[in-house]
């Protein structure tokens, strides 16, 4: 539910930074809340969610184009995050690839250095490293997908591919 697209459209004369209501998602999964809500000046006590269900359904009927456009830079956002993180781990193997082609085959001979790594880290690094090149393809593909999706369902059934399920 896009909170504050709701609220605009329901109380339009009262929004805004300095208005009398005000939305905020603190990114902690729990989505959008009313942060602020003037009931003086707004004529009428905060919404229930029974009221706000009622209202995303008349916004969504009203402006379709909108909604979708909505879901759309959401489900985009989600796959970037997802991107950005499957990014971070593949610098993570590509440098284990890299330090492992560049240091010297033999045992450090100062117990306290660090070696090379074995042939197993090596071909393990390859392997998640292969992996999630795989699940970034995946993912641009699902994002235009999402990019280019003519319904709101249609969005909303494309999820990101996570680097969960690859052994780092």
């Amino acid at each position: 539910m896009q909170l504050g697209s709701i609220l605009a459209y329901k109380f339009p004369q009262f929004g805004g930074i300095d208005g009398a209501w005000q939305v905020r998602d603190d990114s902690n999964g729990t989505g959008p809340y009313i942060a602020f809500w003037d009931a003086k000046t707004i004529g009428r006590g905060m919404p229930t969610d029974e009221e706000l269900t009622a209202w995303a359904q008349e916004y969504e009927a009203a402006y379709p184009a909108a909604v979708l456009n909505e879901a759309r830079a959401a489900g985009l956002a989600r796959f970037d995050a997802a991107m950005a993180a499957i990014d971070a781990e593949l610098i993570r193997s590509t440098t284990d690839i890299v330090a492992a082609m560049l240091t010297p085959a033999t045992p450090a001979a100062d117990d306290d250095a660090v070696s090379a790594l074995s042939a197993d880290d090596l071909e393990q690094s390859k392997a998640v490293f292969t992996k999630l090149r795989t699940i970034q393809a995946q993912n641009r593909a699902l994002r235009e997908q999402v990019r280019t999706a003519q319904t709101l369902e249609g969005v909303q059934a494309i999820e990101p591919v996570t680097a969960d399920g690859v052994a780092l």
